[in-house]
C-alpha cells in the first residue's frame, strides 16, 4: 500500500463513526497521522 491508499482508508474508517462529532474528530487526526507516517 501507498500514502494515498493508507489516506483513503482513514477517511473511509473516519466515515464509519455513527456520530457526527465523532467523524469530525477522527477526520481532525488524519493529517497528524499521514505526517507521522511518512516521516
Amino acid at each position: 500500500r501507498n500514502a494515498f491508499d493508507v489516506s483513503q482508508i482513514l477517511a473511509w474508517l473516519a466515515k464509519e463513526r455513527k456520530d457526527f462529532q465523532e467523524q469530525l474528530n477522527w477526520r481532525q487526526q488524519i493529517p497528524g497521522l499521514m505526517k507521522k507516517l511518512l516521516n
